[in-house]
């Protein structure tokens, strides 16, 4: 699995708060409940899940317990998460497969680990009904390691082995009809969010949400939403209201930006019926929110506008970029450059090769522009008004960041 470093701004969104743990027992017999200390997920290659949109393992829940898990509870915890998540997307035809994998990592001092094994030992003695059996720790570890059921003599040392350490890891693997990125974030963060906090009933009632009501979601959440059908016209409603809030909020912070909606422009969103899902799907592939997407836009146009117009006057506009900036990427990415401006400063191959840079996350794109600073897209600063004007569309592009931030897109 790789490591939360390799997958940059989707790493961050991966680690929900959590309040309970799972019950079992104690040396006592007692049922406790015990707080989980750690919880964080770790992602197999999100880009190489677009190519297997059949079956993808999509990611392993790595829980640190106080106590052994309750198996029992664990199974019905998994169970109501993804009936919760079959009822909030319906559309993604999701199904728990029934070959999950459970295991246990001896991470601690062998101190800690002969005294937590002989409290499981005195547990498992009891055999009481919540208690984790030796069979159920071979069965599991024998479903994750995919090796013969060994002999009975072996129990115990795959007890010692398996169950000795503290950390337990869950592998999920779903099969669904959409696999992307986008998808992958909000649905894994759901699922071990609905894990984390035990079986509950899902607060938006126990109906499938239709199409129709999409557009009454909170955009801002990253919404999936049908593949284009009927409802293409009620998504790019639901996206024009979405621009016309970003691009109000700007601009009480920018009022120099323009931003007209529904107009053909350079570096500026089309929120036509028929770019709408072309728009959708690029913020769904590349891991972020269509708020995200859409304040980018709004605070990059300014900036693109201004470059544009130094370039035009410099007399090589024409040769350095092209006029419809889709043109300068392949057709997967054709909709970020037209969606969001990269620095116009730079030469045309220098700009593309940030973008590969940032194997074509537009989230990740916009961190490196941040970090970059707004003189890359505007040059030295030589007057006050510029050094103004600079200071305003920096503010608004940190708001724009810690927005991305605070969605768990960005580091």
């Amino acid at each position: 699995m790789s490591s939360p470093a390799d997958l940059g701004c989707l790493a961050e969104a991966m680690t929900p708060t959590v309040s309970q743990g799972w019950a079992a027992r104690d040396a006592d017999g007692e049922l406790v409940t015990r707080p989980m200390r750690h919880f964080e997920v770790f992602f197999s290659n999100l880009t190489a899940l677009v190519e297997v949109p059949k079956f993808a393992i999509l990611g392993s829940a790595l829980l640190e317990l106080e106590q052994p898990v309750n198996f029992d509870d664990l199974a019905r915890r998994i169970v109501t998460a993804w009936k919760c998540l079959t009822l909030r997307y319906p559309l993604l035809r999701m199904r728990c497969t029934s070959d999950m994998a459970y295991e246990y990592r001896a991470e601690v001092s062998q101190a800690s680990i002969d005294a937590w094994a002989q409290q499981t030992v005195q547990i498992l003695s009891r055999d009481t009904d919540e208690a984790l059996t030796i069979d159920d720790v071979v069965t599991l570890n024998n479903a994750l390691s995919d090796r013969p059921q060994p002999d009975k003599d072996d129990n115990w040392a795959q007890l010692r082995s398996v169950v000795q350490g503290r950390r337990f890891a869950l592998t999920i693997r779903i099969s669904h009809n959409i696999v992307d990125a986008g998808s992958v974030t909000i649905l894994i963060n759901e699922l071990l969010t609905l894990l984390a906090n035990g079986p509950v009933e899902p607060p938006w009632g126990s109906k499938p949400v239709k199409a129709q009501q999409l557009s009454r979601l909170p955009v801002a959440m990253g919404d999936l939403v049908p593949e284009p059908d009927a409802s293409e016209k009620m998504s790019a409603m639901a996206l024009k209201a979405a621009y016309m809030r970003a691009r109000n909020q700007c601009a009480r912070k920018l009022p120099e930006a323009k931003t007209p909606f529904g107009k053909t422009g350079h570096g500026l969103v089309c929120l036509d019926e028929r770019h709408s899902s072309m728009l959708l799907r690029f913020a769904r592939a590349n891991g972020i929110t269509v708020s995200a997407l859409l304040h980018a836009a709004v605070v990059f146009r300014s900036a693109l506008t201004e470059g544009i117009e130094k370039l035009e006057r410099r007399g090589i506009y024409q040769s350095e970029i092209p006029v419809d900036p889709r043109a300068a990427l392949p057709s997967s990415r054709c909709v970020g450059l037209y969606a969001v401006a990269v620095p116009i400063e730079l030469p045309l191959h220098e700009s593309l090769k940030l973008w590969q840079d940032s194997n074509g996350n537009l989230a990740t794109a916009v961190l490196h522009l941040a970090r970059a600073g707004m003189e890359n897209i505007y040059g030295p600063v030589r007057s006050l008004e510029h050094r103004r004007r600079l200071a305003l569309n920096h503010a608004v592009l940190s708001d724009a960041i810690d927005g991305a931030v605070r969605d768990g897109f960005l580091e």
